[in-house]
């Protein structure tokens, strides 16, 4: 890991928490409409475990493809950086 991932793998409870608080807080917007809920709850979850893989240096996973841990570091970047995005953008895809 280079020194910007192990900076992260310092700090890998924190972020895992964090990442847990943030999809049960936003997806609570969709508690009125329980598949919308459940849908975001999985979308959050996907993408949440992606960015955690990343962070501690394991495959990181995207449904059925995944990036390898030994796998170039621009590509681990940007599998990261994906997960990161589609993380964010869950809430507001199913805005009304």
């Amino acid at each position: 890991m280079k020194e910007f991932e192990s900076k992260l793998y310092k700090y890998r409870c924190l972020i895992g928490c964090v990442l847990a608080v943030v999809a049960i807080i936003s997806s609570f917007r969709h508690v009125d409409d329980m598949p919308i809920f459940f849908l975001t709850m999985a979308g959050h979850a996907l993408f949440g475990l992606a960015i955690y893989c990343y962070v501690t240096g394991r495959l990181i996973a995207f449904g059925i493809v995944g990036i390898y841990p030994d796998a170039p570091l621009w590509q681990r970047r940007a599998g990261g950086f994906l997960a990161l995005f589609f993380f964010v953008l869950m809430p507001f895809y199913f805005s009304r």
